[in-house]
């Protein structure tokens, strides 16, 4: 690219230094012709035609010289953003983006993520989701990327959108890239009308036990050296039965390579005729608890439902009811966002 923008600014130059040299050559013979060459370029073309192999007045190599390297600048200026777009293609095709990629050349590979990101549209405002009969106003300094979007960023990466998720709302002072980046997760989990069953009344130990079952599951499925394990609930399930949202926060110890470290998964659910809405930032710093739980929260508070399709709009007689209750989609009994 720096190669690029030289060329562009120094084969003009050079060009016209070639045409200046031809036009002072034929204002010794003639001032008008030289004028009208310097305001008419195709005149310098006559101009060197008529003083053909005159050894004192022959322009030949002067305008030779300018019409090349004019036209080389013609040319690099058609080629090179081509060949650029190319590499850019290729460096951000899908798959380009994961840690391991930003682990073995940091700098670099969070450059290139870094004017990937910038050229991958997001959307403000509101935003419908036609699945979930839904529309989210996008909060103020966030930015909603769809998972269109994020699937061409990450392509196949374990580090993109979950299976579920219909896309990504990332606050503006967050860079996707960095190791510490954090985004709220937005999925529609369409398997049904999920009820809100016992969850206000069952115990957390009850709720923790469950979850941490779950995770013992996950757990086993992990590389050798590698585990996860459910700590506690930071904050414990609660059910909002005006809303019919539920929040919670779920501390997590994980040990990789040797090296253990807990983080904090924070979620909101909100609960629709046909589904709920899941909200989800995972592996958050434990010291940034409050930050993790007011974004998932403040994500749920945005989403509203079209008329006829609340939870409360449910029918038992002709609505399709989901094979679980909000209890097993808290504690992770479904696969949730997976």
């Amino acid at each position: 690219m720096v190669t690029f923008v030289l060329l562009m600014l120094v084969l003009p130059f050079v060009s016209g230094i070639f045409y200046l040299w031809g036009v002072v050559r034929t204002g010794r013979v003639s001032s008008t012709l030289a004028i009208v060459m310097l305001l008419i370029w195709p005149a310098s073309i006559y101009a060197m035609v008529r003083h053909w192999g005159d050894e004192e007045y022959d322009i030949r190599v002067p305008m030779l010289g300018a019409y090349a390297t004019f036209s080389l600048w013609l040319g690099v200026w058609a080629l090179a953003p081509n060949a650029h777009r190319e590499r850019v293609d290729q460096q951000y095709a899908p798959n380009a983006f994961s840690r391991a990629a930003v682990e073995a050349d940091p700098v670099a590979d969070r450059l290139q993520f870094a004017i990937a990101l910038a050229n991958t549209a997001y959307r403000s405002g509101s935003v419908d989701i036609p699945a979930a009969h839904a529309t989210i106003d996008v909060p103020t300094h966030f930015h909603f990327y769809d998972r269109g979007s994020l699937t061409a960023l990450y392509g196949d990466s374990t580090d993109g959108p979950g299976e579920r998720a219909i896309g990504w709302l990332v606050h503006e002072s967050v860079n996707l890239a960095d190791e510490d980046e954090w985004h709220i997760e937005v999925a529609w989990i369409g398997d049904g009308f999920v009820a809100e069953g016992d969850l206000a009344t069952r115990k957390p130990d009850t709720l923790l036990a469950l979850g941490q079952k779950v995770t013992e599951s996950q757990s086993a499925e992990l590389d050798e050296g590698s585990s996860v394990r459910l700590v506690r609930f930071a904050e414990t399930p609660t059910l909002d039965t005006l809303l019919h949202r539920a929040t919670w926060v779920e501390e997590y110890a994980y040990t990789e390579k040797g090296e253990a470290q807990n983080k904090l998964d924070c979620h909101a659910v909100k609960l629709a005729r046909i589904g709920a809405m899941l909200y989800s930032i995972n592996e958050m710093d434990t010291q940034r608890q409050e930050l993790c739980l007011r974004s998932v929260r403040l994500a749920s508070t945005r989403t509203a439902f079209a008329s006829g399709q609340e939870y409360d709009d449910h029918s038992s007689l002709f609505d399709h009811r989901a094979k679980y209750d909000l209890a097993a989609l808290v504690t992770g009994a479904i696969q949730q966002g997976q």
